[in-house]
């Protein structure tokens, strides 16, 4: 596995963790050597003389943590938090020890009923995806697989399976992890946004007409707003995802839309595309691009062809700030100089 650039902050156990188990122990010191191993973590200064933090470089987790203590005040469980967790809306595959034996389950046991993995079922596909594609292949690999719908809108994937050794738990870790986002991808980390921001949203062809001018249903106002456009399982997009989450953490008051465009988006194709900025199919550009909205129509674009880098963290911030003066004189002129990590 290799990583896209991104260099995230994994919580190391130190101090409290020389508490821990031997087992427990054990497992804390195989993931962080396998890491290692791969090239996907390294040795970053220590926050404080008891605190190591290596710096992750991951495809799969953002960081690694203690998440329950036994009755003797242990550690008896470490976290892997997912890419997409963003803010306190988590993603996660946990693994305890009991017994002898290491239950590894998807999201956090400490949930009780409601541990697992919240994903999207608005659309047909995404729910013929979550029961003909994702529980599939789970369940294949050995997994005890469930869903339970929560909404309309919402499906809870729930996912366990036993582990004998160290080893086997960090597989299946792995292999639970790459199973889910390697079909859900952005996807799932826009979910997770929009539950962290409540500016943000995916945007289908039945709301497009809201934020996007359309002759045929042409509306008196239009909110300024943002579409980031995506692709779900991309390496450009991905690499990009940090950029998102900072802009939209910075703007609270702006409408920030998402649009797959793997997934059938024709009206927003239709009006963005063909109608308003035809020249973006003619110059070859693709995913991630970001476009900057009044009145219903795209004021200014981002992107660029597939053989050249993403816009840069600095060109969308000027954007932003070209389009929207207003509202990005309202904050602070502290900004970061380099594309943040989450």
């Amino acid at each position: 596995m290799s990583g896209h650039g991104e260099e995230l902050h994994a919580i190391w156990f130190a101090g409290a963790l020389l508490l821990a188990d031997k087992d427990t122990v054990s497992l804390a010191e195989t993931a962080v050597e396998k890491l290692a191993a791969e090239g996907l973590i390294r040795a970053g200064p220590a926050a404080s003389p008891d605190e190591a933090r290596p710096t992750f470089v991951h495809t799969l987790y953002q960081s690694l943590e203690p998440a329950a203590v036994d009755a003797d005040n242990r550690f008896s469980s470490i976290r892997f938090n997912l890419w997409t967790t963003v803010d306190r809306a988590r993603h996660c595959v946990t693994v305890s020890r009991r017994n002898g034996v290491f239950d590894v389950v998807l999201g956090d046991p400490a949930d009780g009923d409601a541990a697992g993995f919240e994903t999207r079922t608005a659309e047909r596909q995404e729910r013929r995806r979550l029961e003909k594609l994702i529980v599939r292949d789970l369940a294949k690999e050995g997994f005890a697989v469930s869903t339970r719908v929560l909404s309309p809108a919402t499906t809870l994937l729930q996912a366990s399976v036993h582990a004998g050794s160290v080893d086997r738990a960090l597989s299946v870790v792995d292999r639970m992890a790459e199973v889910i986002l390697g079909y859900l991808g952005l996807e799932a980390a826009v979910f997770n946004l929009s539950k962290a921001r409540a500016n943000v949203r995916e945007v289908m062809d039945e709301v497009a007409a809201e934020f996007i001018y359309c002759a045929e249903s042409a509306r008196e106002a239009y909110p300024d707003c943002v579409f980031f456009t995506e692709l779900m399982t991309c390496p450009r997009c991905r690499s990009k995802w940090p950029d998102a989450v900072r802009l939209t953490r910075l703007f609270p008051g702006m409408p920030f839309c998402f649009v797959f465009l793997n997934k059938s988006r024709a009206v927003f194709k239709q009006k963005i595309f063909s109608e308003q900025c035809p020249q973006i199919m003619r110059e070859g550009q693709v995913a991630p691009m970001v476009f900057f909205v009044k009145g219903g129509r795209v004021q200014e674009y981002l992107g660029t062809p597939l053989q050249e880098a993403p816009p840069s963290w600095e060109e969308t911030l000027a954007a932003f700030r070209r389009c929207f003066p207003e509202i990005a004189q309202s904050v602070s002129r502290s900004m970061p100089r380099r594309s943040p990590s989450i």
